[in-house]
């Protein structure tokens, strides 16, 4: 389900209910009243269209991009399947025609943005499918009713083609000199307007009714119409509407302005700093009021006569523009006891988002700039903007630190970063978002970008490390007079070795820091060097995530490149515990139980080594620390690099049926379009549920187990597979390699018990019947 879109939204219930999309759901949102009170209908997946009925008020229909039309029932979100066809994939608009017996749809048909619009009967009967109309680049799918008669136009690059929805020989077509993006008509045929993306607003005097219905530009008495030119956008024009009387027209683009245009006088009223590129209009049938739908993924509902914002309803925000694919879903975490998913947003902000109600509840601005007035290079394109790569909370979220990154391809910043030092001043309350305010700044702390930040569990002190190969640790002192709040009291190192990972342990009293493929433990007080952890296999390989399991002596290191593995290191004898052949991106441990998730990215089916297709769906594994046997598994259908967040709260907002298994933490997959989803074993809405068919994967290690220790001794060749999975090979034996001595060097907590050992070896010795 996708996070966020720009699907236009639509009024219901005579105008006084706004349906509209958000966050992947279905929702009916009630802009009067005190409070903001929103119905979620349902789960509507990648929902590119929504259209209410013609004549009935509660009855809604959504259009996918995967070619399917639903019909809702707004009373009690029941939906049905009304059109489902492979021709519908990539649908883009609908429009729904007068007697809600067909619909018009527009798809695009490949990449290069070619399109066309396709007439079919709603509903399961049998019926053709009729091409209306091949474009080359079509925007929208605009609707009129005029006399019991629906009229329809589309933009095909830089012309307008119009015609009548029941009979699609006959067309109007108007021509303009630059690329159209916009089309909306008079609702009382009196004009066609339409926007491009120079900001002109290209108005037609024609009477469209009567011009089709005499054969639209085939008729020999055909005339070119008048044109007035309207030219107040200083960037693309994205949506237009008239009013219901026609005597206004509405205009928005990328200056987040919303125009009202009087058409007899040219007289303008603005609605100005709306923080977001508006992306469509829609008018209220009975009111003077329209929902104003923004590249944000939010909806505004806004008064006409007092030109002012009644309601808005905010969504999961989209990322900032130029972050890589991989890092969108990432950079996500929680904020400590409020359980708030933190996410970061556009012009180097984040927002505070509720999962459990999906409301938006806070934002903060990290950069202070213009949101919408960016500098054009010379090929026209937008300039890249700053964005938060890495934050961290402490303890109970009142503090937070954010390194912001500038793009490295602007000439006036070239990749700089700054550590920034957030506090709530304010003292938030448990039941209250927190209101941060900066109150100290690094730049460029390093020579090359911070790669992660980790924060202490108790104390306020955190690591932030990079890719140069150094990290350096923060503490607080805010008693010492003439002295900036925070101070940089070590910086450290280990060969130099670039460092991507740092982790503390669940009570802090260890500091993990990777090095290349090494992990060094560090006593974080002291700076003194515990231990280097390093696997000889591990060689080309890099320590890419590092978590420590809660209330266990142990601790994951998940290593990528040629070599990946997932590891789980004994910390009390500083040994591998086990370690599978394995490709994760991410692991995160549960707080309150001693259980971690890996995410394994799309690139490769996990476990299948030189798989090189990139069209594969994520997975997160969910393991316990003692056996390399997956508990659960979820596929993350339509991603590739998802992220995979521990959520808890005081206020016990996730309940215990949307726990993995019923114990521990509530587990939030986030995807990269910013689809939000509870990993759950029973299902329900807005989760994910386990797969039927596991992956595979190849064991490397298990010292736990008793046949490890037993083909130590022996020299045997032992079988480790703990059960048979679809897939996997009946060949993964493993010859033992380690003397005598190696049984009985391990300390007594990590050998197996003797009951299991002679069992194992009587079975061994033992010659079969």
């Amino acid at each position: 389900m996708d996070g966020w879109c720009d699907t236009k939204a639509c009024w219901t219930f005579q105008g006084k209910k706004v349906l509209a999309c958000l966050g992947g759901q279905l929702g009916l949102h009630v802009p009067e009243g005190k409070g903001k009170r929103v119905r979620w209908m349902g789960y509507c997946g990648s929902i590119a269209a929504c259209e209410p009925h013609p004549k009935s008020p509660a009855v809604a229909y959504t259009g996918d991009r995967n070619g399917t039309i639903w019909q809702w029932d707004l009373m009690d979100g029941r939906k049905k399947t009304m059109v489902e066809s492979s021709n519908l994939q990539n649908l883009r608009d609908m429009a729904v025609g007068a007697d809600g017996k067909h619909v018009h749809v527009l798809v695009d048909a490949d990449v290069h943005g070619s399109a066309k619009v396709i007439r079919m009967p709603m509903g399961k009967q049998a019926g053709e499918e009729i091409v209306v109309l091949k474009t080359n680049r079509a925007t929208q799918l605009e609707r009129c009713m005029l006399q019991g008669k629906q009229y329809l136009a589309t933009t095909d690059n830089r012309k307008v083609v119009v015609w009548d929805g029941n009979n699609h020989h006959k067309k109007l077509k108007l021509y303009h000199t630059k690329r159209l993006t916009c089309v909306a008509l008079h609702p009382q045929g009196k004009q066609v307007v339409a926007g491009d993306d120079t900001g002109r607003i290209l108005q037609w005097h024609v009477n469209y009714k009567k011009e089709i219905a005499q054969g639209g530009n085939k008729n020999s008495t055909y005339e070119t119409p008048k044109v007035t030119t309207r030219h107040w956008h200083s960037r693309s024009v994205r949506c237009l509407a008239f009013t219901e009387d026609g005597t206004h027209l509405l205009s928005g683009g990328e200056e987040g302005v919303l125009v009202m245009w009087q058409l007899e006088t040219g007289k303008q009223e603005f609605l100005p700093r709306l923080g977001a590129i508006l992306t469509s209009i829609s008018l209220c049938p009975e009111r003077a009021r329209v929902a104003v739908r923004m590249d944000d993924n939010s909806v505004l509902v806004v008064n006409l006569a007092s030109m002012k914002i009644d309601a808005c309803v905010q969504g999961v925000k989209g990322p900032a523009r130029g972050t890589p694919l991989e890092e969108v879903a990432g950079s996500a975490g929680v904020q400590p006891r409020s359980g708030l998913l933190a996410l970061p947003t556009a012009n180097s902000g984040m927002q505070l988002f509720d999962v459990c109600k999906m409301e938006h509840v806070a934002d903060l601005d990290t950069t202070t700039r213009n949101n919408i007035l960016l500098a054009d290079d010379e090929k026209g394109c937008i300039a890249l903007e700053p964005r938060v790569t890495h934050f961290a909370f402490n303890k109970d979220g009142s503090k937070l630190i954010t390194v912001d990154r500038w793009p490295e391809n602007d000439t006036r910043t070239k990749g700089e970063e700054s550590l920034k030092f957030w506090q709530d001043l304010e003292g938030g309350k448990q039941n209250q978002h927190m209101k941060y305010s900066l109150i100290a700044r690094t730049d460029n702390p390093f020579t090359k970008s911070v790669t992660c930040i980790a924060y202490h569990p108790e104390d306020d002190f955190f690591v932030t490390t990079s890719a140069s190969g150094f990290f350096r640790l923060w503490t607080h002192d805010p008693e010492i007079r003439n002295a900036p709040p925070w101070r940089c009291y070590s910086m450290l190192s280990y060969k130099q070795a670039p460092s991507h990972a740092a982790a503390f342990s669940w009570d802090g009293s260890l500091l993990a820091v990777g090095a290349g493929s090494a992990v060094v433990l560090w006593e974080p007080q002291s700076n003194k060097r515990l231990a280097v952890l390093n696997q000889e296999e591990s060689r080309n390989s890099m320590a890419s995530s590092i978590a420590f399991v809660t209330r266990e002596p142990l601790m994951v290191v998940a290593l990528s490149g040629r070599n990946p593995s997932l590891t789980v290191w004994d910390l009390l004898s500083t040994s591998v515990k086990w370690s599978i052949r394995l490709d994760a991106s991410h692991v995160v441990a549960d707080p309150l139980a001693p259980r971690f998730a890996v995410v394994c990215p799309g690139r490769c089916n996990p476990g299948v080594k030189g798989n090189k297709s990139l069209n594969q769906n994520a997975h997160v594994l969910l393991f316990g620390p003692q056996r390399p046997y997956m508990q659960v598994s979820w596929r993350i259908e339509g991603s590739r690099y998802p992220k995979a967040i521990f959520a808890t709260s005081d206020d016990t907002k996730f309940a215990s049926e949307s726990r993995p298994l019923g114990i521990g933490s509530a587990l939030v997959i986030l995807s990269e379009n910013r689809a939000i989803s509870l990993a759950t074993t029973t299902g329900g809405r807005n989760t994910v549920v386990p797969e039927a068919k596991a992956p595979a994967w190849k064991v490397e290690k298990d010292s736990s187990d008793p046949h490890f220790a037993l083909g130590n001794l022996l020299g045997e060749q032992v079988r480790v597979l703990p059960s048979k999975v679809e897939g996997q090979k009946e060949d993964n034996l493993h010859t033992a390699t380690q003397p005598w001595s190696a049984l009985f060097d391990a300390p007594s907590h990590s050998l197996p018990s003797s009951v299991q050992l002679c069992t194992s070896f009587l079975k061994s010795i033992m010659a079969d019947e």
